[in-house]
């Protein structure tokens, strides 16, 4: 059963706006010519494309491991080394849709924030020794959880500094 790209990226919508970081603005969908890709923050992470007689998911190389396709379902071509192949099928579309959610959340950690020295969190953080912000990508920006990573504590009953 040949599934089109309408489908897929139908489905693929629906199932990104069940995030927490989901907006319009983080997930965008391209149509090309001949091609659809799929845009999690500002990394390209699918490419759906219809061809004569199948329809094919293509997967940025660096994403490949969160949907654990088998060596034997994914090729690579010389020109687009990159981006792992497989034929599309209602068993694939369903794996990329079980597994998109570690994709959303890695692209959504791996974009650029803005760095400060710190929250209002800075003495429970101390007291735990680490970061306890809920907020993994806010917290990323966060100098003194640096300093909590290497052992340096400022306040509080563990402060070393």
């Amino acid at each position: 059963m040949n599934i089109n790209i309408k489908e897929v990226v139908n489905s693929l919508k629906e199932k990104l706006k069940e995030y927490e970081n989901y907006s319009d603005e983080n997930s965008k969908i391209k149509h090309n010519k001949g091609y659809v890709t799929v845009w999690l923050f500002k990394s390209a992470v699918l490419k759906i494309k219809e061809m004569k007689n199948k329809t094919r998911i293509e997967i940025a190389k660096k994403y490949l491991e969160y949907f654990t396709f088998s060596s034997e379902e994914v090729k690579y071509t010389n020109s687009e080394p990159e981006w792992g192949k497989i034929t599309l099928n209602k068993k694939v579309l369903d794996k990329v849709l079980s597994n998109i959610n570690e994709v959303f959340e890695q692209c959504y950690l791996e974009e650029n924030v803005e760095t400060f020295g710190c929250c209002s969190r800075y003495m429970e953080c101390s007291n735990n020794k680490k970061c306890i912000h809920p907020d993994l990508k806010f917290a990323k920006g966060c100098k003194y959880k640096k300093h909590l990573e290497n052992g340096k504590i400022f306040y509080g009953k563990y402060r070393n500094v």
